[in-house]
């Protein structure tokens, strides 16, 4: 690993060209391996009911890498010569993988020719073409009824106190505007004779 720094330019593209045939290859004898462990049924001895489980926990594998590993070795068990198609990089993990649930004795020709060289993408519109699938049929559903409870751990909206209702002003006691009226005169008729007699006393 420490090489790889001194590589001339030249070399490094070589050395990963190299490497990525070198890849491929491994990939097509890891999957005809797995295709006769599989047949074996030594994953099952080893205590994992599917190969998928068995790439992952003994092979270290992602589940991405343990699905198609596993699809694409049901799929050489069936047609031997995936393997060299993969191993020359003339199909892929992902195209096998897309390929596998429409492959039949009849067909599997024709598709593998169709799709060998060919992206994700055309795949998938050669596929979507060949084999198109019923639209989801249409359908409305009322919902359903929600209880008025509030859930747990919601808060509740605030409701405003009432406020107390008015007092009528009927029940409401007030003074006649005149009640006052009779101290007042009393007042005046008392002061009147006293004020005349102290006037009365001063004159000669």
């Amino acid at each position: 690993m420490s090489d790889v720094e001194r590589l001339t330019d030249g070399a490094l593209e070589a050395e990963v060209l190299r490497l990525a045939t070198c890849e491929r290859r491994a990939t097509a004898s890891l999957i005809a391996h797995l295709a006769e462990l599989h047949g074996r049924r030594l994953h099952e001895r080893a205590g994992f009911a599917s190969l998928f489980t068995y790439c992952m926990e003994v092979l270290r594998l992602s589940e991405h890498q343990s699905y198609d590993r596993m699809k694409a070795a049901s799929v050489s068990r069936r047609y031997p010569q995936v393997l060299a198609w993969l191993a020359s990089g003339e199909l892929n993990l992902t195209t096998v993988r897309l390929l596998a649930p429409h492959l039949t004795p009849a067909n599997h020709d024709e598709l593998f020719a169709a799709a060998r060289g060919q992206r994700k993408r055309k795949v998938q519109e050669m596929l979507a073409a060949l084999f198109p699938q019923p639209d989801v049929p249409f359908s409305v559903r009322q919902l359903p009824v929600r209880s008025p409870a509030v859930a747990e751990g919601c808060p509740q909206p605030t409701v405003p106190a009432a406020r107390p209702a008015a007092t009528p002003a009927a029940n409401v006691a007030i003074p006649p505007v005149n009640q006052a009226m009779p101290i007042a005169n009393a007042a005046v008729t008392t002061a009147l004779p006293l004020r005349l007699a102290i006037q009365g006393r001063r004159r000669p």
